[in-house]
């Protein structure tokens, strides 16, 4: 089982994390900073085992200045998987919320399916 995180920093960072059932952590970012379409950032958890999903963030929602997530289908005919999914509000950015999401260990993060190859 792996642990993804997710909550937002500045106005256009996306930040993530991710940690395994052997507590090996890693985070990164990524830089989005007026995206299309209104969303800042979106990436796919992608599970062979037992499919995937959309997450997104925006900023200044409602023009309020804060971070918010949420989770989407990848496409009408692909359902959600069953992953627990939790939202709290963020202790690092108290502007941000911070999105969980347990998953199989076979996941993996794409942040974009061009780089899918």
């Amino acid at each position: 089982m792996k642990t993804y995180s997710f909550e937002g920093a500045s106005d256009d960072l996306f930040e993530w994390g991710v940690e395994n059932s052997d507590g090996l952590h890693n985070r990164d970012e990524i830089g989005c900073y007026q995206k299309k379409d209104g969303i800042n950032c979106s990436v796919i958890l992608r599970s062979k085992s037992e499919g995937e999903c959309r997450i997104f963030g925006v900023y200044s929602v409602c023009g309020e200045g804060v971070w918010g997530f949420g989770v989407a289908q990848t496409a009408e005919d692909k359902p959600l998987p069953e992953w627990s999914v939790s939202i709290e509000q963020s202790e690092e950015t108290k502007y941000s919320v911070l999105l969980s999401i347990d998953c199989p260990d076979d996941t993996k993060l794409v942040v974009d399916e061009e780089e899918e190859g």
